[in-house]
């Protein structure tokens, strides 16, 4: 039992856990809308609201939610009905076999159309996964050497997929060819990163295109990161206008600079103020998971989890994703309700996986990256 359990951040990402793998369905996939299937507790529903297919991006989160807890596919560890290991083992083994002649990893139909509407992000998400997973897997009786380089050769084609559909001198967009957005554009740079970690030498001036679209969308009065140069306020879900804005941009943009870079940049210094200006809360049209995961994410590197700001900022994450979770002791235990800015499109696996990740980062199971910003 890993010692991360014994503490209260460390229950809570188990719980969280738990209810992912046994919302796993047997093929290895989350679903955005079917993962009641997989579960063998009576009157397990999921909700009758209709979401996008997004399975591979919700399946991505969860992946990298369980390899970031430490586990791999050696794990023991009883998450319900299953182990740690076997889950994470289906979850990969379902990713590459989504992966398309072309290394785009994309489910597609009879007419060889992507069943997502965000093929070009899933892909990147999953690159991100594949590659956050081959760097911290230790091949075992398991998970063999072989299944290990099959997982890195799978990231790999998964990323010269991703490296070609980069819009030249910006970022990516939702769909091939389309406009960038510095949303999508961010977990390209976290994909690409991953992918540096493991040892890829990343092209430079993919890089490097990726901040001179930062540049274009940055705010030349207070700095901070918009979603587009002609979109640089809120960014609204339809049916979901009424939530209140945060900065999730900023931080993630802010993040993922100072990994390029190497340095802070005035949006850092940005994402800097208007983070801590900005606590989570406990007002329901403030709720917004992915914010408090990232904003969290950047504090990591900015604090290195030291200081004042920190403080403040992790004790109020903490508070108010762990009065969310739901404690009942049923097949809800562990889960988050679908209820914050960003769940119609993701569920509630999405909101699951991003809690278990936010409370990973609290507790420094996924380690923060050394920075020369401080």
């Amino acid at each position: 039992m890993p010692l991360w359990i014994r503490n209260r951040e460390g229950r809570s990402i188990f719980n969280a856990l738990r209810w992912l793998a046994r919302h796993q369905s047997p093929d290895g996939s989350w679903g955005t809308a079917g993962w009641s299937a997989a579960c063998k507790e009576p009157g397990c529903t999921a909700p009758a609201a209709r979401l996008p297919d997004l399975d591979i991006g919700v399946t991505s989160l969860a992946l990298v939610s369980c390899v970031s807890a430490g586990l791999g596919p050696e794990s023991d560890l009883e998450l319900g009905h299953v182990t740690a290991g076997s889950v994470i083992r289906k979850a990969i083994g379902w990713l590459l076999a989504q992966q398309q002649p072309d290394g785009m990893i994309v489910r597609l139909t009879a007419a060889k159309a992507p069943t997502s509407i965000k093929p070009v992000f899933e892909n990147l998400l999953a690159t991100y996964a594949l590659f956050t997973a081959a760097n911290s897997i230790t091949p075992g009786e398991a998970f063999t050497e072989r299944e290990k380089q099959a997982l890195k050769e799978g990231a790999f084609r998964a990323l010269k997929a991703a490296l070609a559909l980069q819009n030249k001198g910006a970022g990516w967009g939702y769909t091939p060819q389309a406009p960038s957005d510095s949303w999508v554009t961010s977990w390209g740079a976290a994909a690409l990163l991953a992918a540096r970690d493991g040892g890829v030498d990343v092209p430079r001036i993919n890089l490097q295109w990726i901040t001179t679209w930062y540049d274009a969308c940055t705010d030349k009065k207070d700095f901070h990161l918009g979603y587009a140069p002609a979109q640089m306020g809120k960014v609204n879900l339809a049916g979901n206008e009424v939530f209140l804005h945060h900065d999730t941009l900023s931080a993630f943009g802010g993040l993922m600079r100072m990994q390029i870079e190497g340095k802070a940049t005035g949006t850092v210094a940005a994402a800097d103020k208007l983070v801590t200006l900005d606590l989570p809360n406990s007002d329901p049209l403030r709720r917004d998971f992915c914010y408090w995961y990232l904003a969290t994410t950047f504090l990591v590197q900015r604090e290195q989890r030291k200081g004042t700001g920190w403080t403040a900022w992790s004790q109020a994450a903490v508070r108010e994703s762990i009065t969310l979770q739901q404690p009942l002791d049923t097949c809800t235990l562990g889960s988050w309700l679908p209820d914050d800015r960003w769940s119609l499109m993701g569920g509630k696996v999405y909101a699951t996986a991003i809690g278990a990740l936010l409370m990973e980062q609290v507790l420094g199971l996924a380690p923060a990256k050394a920075s020369k910003s401080k």
